[in-house]
Order: structure tokens, then sequence, then C-alpha cells
């Protein structure tokens, strides 16, 4: 990088490239140059007034150099990064799967639960309707026997009757 004055054209000076020396010798070789070839363009107060002007740049800029970070550092902050982001990920996937894990238990417990409840509110169901069916069927069979049974009853009393009447008539009969 070469510095021009533009103010200066006809003298031609060209500064040396940027080697981070200070800017007031710079401007000292400047103004020796400008006064030994006689041809100075610019009147010595406004390059005293660029001069410092260039001077306190250059000294913001020299406090700031320090402060920006160097590809070094750029590497190093990138790696601890990608470790920091690699551990947060590896926790989060940690927390993650004791989540889960954790939901899944409790999930499996009130499934339990609820199909334990849901079998034994069937059982009991099918113990009311299975009783309910029995006992409609024992009153049924009840009637039919009863029934069957005053048949029976009433054709045994018709034989006995009979049997009555025959030994009645044999009596008579031997009498």
């Amino acid at each position: 990088l070469a510095l021009r004055w533009p103010e200066a054209p006809q003298i031609g000076t060209t500064l040396a490239p940027w080697n981070g020396t200070m800017m007031g010798a710079v401007a000292e070789t400047i103004r020796n140059r400008l006064r030994q070839n006689g041809r100075a363009t610019m009147q010595a107060s406004r390059i005293e007034q660029r001069t410092e002007n260039l001077e306190r740049r250059v000294d913001r800029i020299e406090q700031v150099l320090p402060t920006l970070a160097t590809k070094a550092d750029l590497k190093a902050t990138e790696e601890r990064m990608q470790t920091h982001v690699a551990g947060a990920i590896e926790r989060s996937e940690q927390r993650m799967q004791t989540h889960v894990a954790g939901a899944i238990e409790r999930s499996e417990q009130r499934m339990q639960t609820h199909v334990a409840g849901a079998i034994a509110d069937a059982i009991e169901r099918s113990e009311r309707r299975m009783q309910t069916h029995v006992t409609k069927a024992i009153a049924e069979s009840e009637q039919r026997t009863r029934t069957h049974f005053d048949v029976v009853a009433e054709s045994l009393r018709d034989d006995i009757r009979l049997v009555a009447e025959a030994v009645a008539a044999l009596l008579e009969r031997e009498r």
C-alpha cells in the first residue's frame, strides 16, 4: 500500500508502504522533502494540520488493532463454541431421553391402571349379565318344573283315586 499526497502532485512524493513506524517521522520526512525541493505548494500549517489528523487516526487505529481478533483467536473461539455446542446437544439429548423414558413409564403405568380397571369393569358387567341370565334361566326352569310337577301330581292324584276306588270296590265286595 503506497500513500500519495494529492496536494503535492508536482513533487511526486510517494510514501513507503506502511510498516508500523510513527506517522510523525513520515510527516517530518515529507516536510523536509518539500522544503528541499523548494516547490512546496501547501502551506506549512496545512501540512501540520493534515499530519496531526493522520497521527490521530493512526493512534485510534493502533488502539483498536490489539482488540481485533486474529485468525488463531477466531479458530480457538470456533473450537470452543463447537465443543460447547456439542456438549449442549449431548446434555439436551440426555435430558430428552430421560424425559421421554419417564413419560413412557408414566404412560405405561396409566395404561396398566386403565386396562386393569377396564378389565375389572368388564368382569363385573359380565358377572351381572351372567347372574341375570342364570337367575332368568333358573326362574324359567323352576316354572317348567312346577308345571311338570303339577301335571305329574295331578296324574298321581288321578292314579291314587283310581287305586283308592279299586281298593274300596274290593273291600266292598269282600264284605
